[in-house]
């Protein structure tokens, strides 16, 4: 942490070097800075045209420190110098393009102590991100956002966002609130969700992040209900608890075609977080009566679903290539047992599922006695363009 502070404490006095030196020059075009070595922060970047006192802009910067490499195609700052040095510091524009970080992620021990920030306060009127890209240089995991934009100010150690946009394909994400930037770490975080599906319908909700960092309760509206996530003791050994609540949640109404059914359920999830979750459960507990007055079903009291049923899973998501990869999801409801294995694919929008049932008792009629049913379903495809395939055999 502290050699990124000093990394970017460097790279903003090029910024005013390169300004001094435009304007000694009367602005010159294009003109090839040249290369600055500060032990192991190394930035090159080629000036295109400004001025100290406005602002200015810079070509192919290129940032190099322990933790990775920085390069960005076009880079334009926009202020009044003399109010930023002499009045509040503001800075009306900061304008990145083509942003790329190569990270050289490497293991190392954890701090002791938490570290204690003392930053000066500052003002940022538009800030603004296009194409900004995450690599890693180990496996070339790549993470990229076609665009972020904010403004933003630093008062008091108290960092506040206002309507920051982000956009990543078919997910848009709108952010306000404030971080305390020293002991206790606090956050208090609103952020306005809208997902587009490939059959482009407009999925929207909300998501509340608060409290002390290594405490964090985050509240998720979405339509029908809402989720609770508890996270605490962060630093050390995480521990997190879910709860989602939904009411009158009617499955047909998302892309995939489903029963018209209705059903208020209660769900909590109780488990340690890791990078691998595993031998977690999920208990399902809801009302007798789970379809709502007035709907369809010919059941009134439990719509054919058992009283309690368990979910174990051993399950991983790849955050570099968005794929979430899940095996023996095992799920016991009543007289039935399913496994399931498969992937999903959050970048391509792909699922693949085997879904192996077995032992469920099926009465086909009072005269026949009970008979056990064992078969698969396969889905594959997209949410809104998907393949069934099953079989079963009866025993």
């Amino acid at each position: 942490m502290r050699k990124a502070f000093k990394a970017i404490s460097l790279f903003l006095m090029l910024l005013l070097l390169s300004g001094y030196y435009l304007v000694s020059t009367q602005g010159g075009l294009g003109i090839l800075l040249g290369l600055v070595n500060r032990g192991e922060i190394t930035v090159t970047a080629e000036v295109r045209t400004g001025s100290l006192m406005s602002g200015f802009e810079l070509e192919n910067v290129k940032l190099s420190v322990e933790a990775g490499d920085i390069s960005i195609n076009h880079f334009q700052l926009e202020w009044d110098l003399l109010d930023f040095l002499f009045s509040e510091k503001r800075i009306q524009s900061l304008i990145l393009e083509d942003v790329i970080y190569l990270a050289n992620i490497q293991e190392q021990p954890p701090e002791q102590t938490p570290l204690e920030l003392n930053l000066p306060d500052i003002f940022f009127d538009s800030f603004i991100i296009s194409n900004l890209q995450f690599q890693n240089a180990e496996d070339g995991g790549l993470f990229q956002l076609e665009h972020l934009q904010t403004s933003f100010q630093v008062v008091e150690n108290v960092f506040s966002i206002s309507d920051l946009l982000v956009r990543r394909q078919n997910l848009e994400l709108n952010s306000n609130g404030s971080v305390l930037l020293q002991l206790p770490y606090t956050i208090n975080l609103s952020t306005d969700v809208i997902y587009t599906t490939g059959a482009g319908r407009q999925l929207t909700g909300k998501v509340f992040i608060g409290g002390e960092l290594n405490q964090i309760q985050t509240t998720i509206d979405i339509p029908h209900g809402n989720a609770t996530i508890s996270i605490t003791d962060i630093a050390t050994a995480p521990v997190w608890e879910a709860n989602l609540s939904l009411s009158e949640f009617r499955p047909d109404e998302i892309d995939i075609t489903l029963p018209e059914v209705g059903i208020n359920l209660d769900l909590s999830i109780e488990g340690t977080a890791t990078t691998a979750i595993g031998n977690s459960f999920i208990n399902l507990d809801y009302p007798d009566e789970t379809v709502p007055d007035g709907d369809p079903g010919e059941n009134e009291e439990t719509a054919g679903i058992p009283d309690e049923f368990q979910l174990g899973f051993d399950t991983r998501l790849d955050t570099d290539s968005q794929v979430i990869t899940f095996n023996d999801l095992s799920i016991s409801a009543g007289d039935i047992q399913l496994n399931s294995s498969g992937v999903y694919d959050f970048l391509q929008n792909q699922f693949n599922i085997t879904i192996n049932w077995s032992d469920w008792i099926l009465n086909i009629s009072d005269d026949l006695p009970p008979v056990a049913a064992t078969g698969s379903i396969i889905l594959d495809g997209e949410l809104d363009s998907y393949n069934i395939r099953s079989s079963m055999s009866i025993s």
